[in-house]
């Protein structure tokens, strides 16, 4: 079953960062999808958590791909 990220989940900011960091010293990858951004749906992420995730994934000179 899928784990998710959205805004209603337990996970804190600390754990989706900690998981990019492990990927990038175990040079291994993770894959993220965010849908209804910064929506009020449940299942949304939120633009705050992206902004975060991005700004490691750039520090860390990791590669990442998106689609529209």
């Amino acid at each position: 079953m899928p784990t998710g990220y959205y805004k209603s989940s337990k996970r804190t900011d600390e754990t989706i960062l900690n998981m990019i960091n492990a990927a990038s010293e175990n040079k291994d990858c993770a894959v993220f999808v965010a849908h209804n951004i910064n929506s009020n749906m449940a299942l949304s992420m939120t633009k705050q958590r992206l902004l975060k995730m991005f700004n490691l994934i750039s520090k860390l000179g990791l590669k990442y791909y998106k689609s529209s």
